[in-house]
């Protein structure tokens, strides 16, 4: 075999060797492909906290509290309007934030996601922007997650076909936000704190960014409050006696 027929095998090898090594990494590592729920939970980023241009803004009726059967808004957007950054690929969860024994509930789901249902997705469309729901929790009935796996479905295809002119011409979807609504479950009214994960993809690099802590609002017990208002009622006849017996005590000294 001459040297260029030679060269021209080495670098043909070469070539095959690299697209492999790219297919499996978009397959997350395996030689099938792993579902989306793991592949996007598991992006990890280069950069540090607080380094993403985008951030959770979540608005709900009563506030920074999560009450049963009241939705949050929950959107990722960039910081500021004038920045050109936009995003393809997401994904956002919510998870316990105040660990008390809760992760070690039985439960099999997805590595890294919270073993609790802590709450269902609802897409409204067009605020979720192309965004998609998943059911990460086998126990889900709903989307207990939400996101999108556009580019990366175009990336496989790419690698997979690369004579197809079709995949290398199409172009993900690209977003400055995304909103969607948030309903807890019963699972969220038992937990001390909620927090929202998201991962977001802009120009080639996953970022991370988290929300603040949502606490569960558990109303009073009735029969608590009915013993707290009789003895406040209580107190307050006990005080009215004492200061009707200063005053006939003054009067008396008159």
């Amino acid at each position: 075999m001459s040297p260029k027929c030679t060269m021209i095998c080495v670098t043909y090898i070469q070539c095959q060797q690299q697209q492999r090594q790219s297919i499996q990494q978009l397959l997350g590592g395996q030689r099938k492909l792993t579902d989306s729920c793991t592949y996007l939970q598991t992006r990890s980023s280069i950069w540090g906290e607080n380094s993403s241009p985008f951030y959770f803004n979540i608005t709900g009726f009563y506030g920074y509290q999560i009450r049963s059967g009241q939705p949050l808004e929950v959107t990722i957007k960039r910081w500021s309007s004038i920045t050109p950054d936009n995003f393809t690929d997401f994904f956002m969860y919510a998870t316990p934030t105040a660990p008390r024994g809760i992760a070690q509930m039985n439960g099999q789901g997805v590595p890294g996601m919270p073993v609790l249902y802590l709450g269902v997705f609802k897409l409204v469309p067009p605020y979720n922007t192309g965004g998609r729901g998943f059911t990460c929790d086998p126990r889900a009935i709903g989307y207990d997650a939400f996101g999108s796996v556009e580019e990366r479905r175009i990336l496989i295809k790419r690698a997979m076909e690369p004579n197809k002119p079709y995949w290398h011409n199409r172009k993900p979807y690209v977003r400055k936000y995304t909103s969607v609504l948030w309903f807890p479950t019963e699972m969220a009214m038992n937990v001390p704190s909620i927090q929202f994960i998201g991962k977001v993809k802009s120009d080639g690099h996953w970022y991370e960014i988290k929300s603040r802590s949502f606490v569960p609002y558990i109303p009073p017990d009735p029969m608590s409050t009915m013993y707290s208002s009789l003895s406040q009622v209580s107190s307050m006849s006990q005080n009215m006696r004492q200061f009707e017996r200063q005053a006939d005590a003054a009067t008396a000294a008159l």
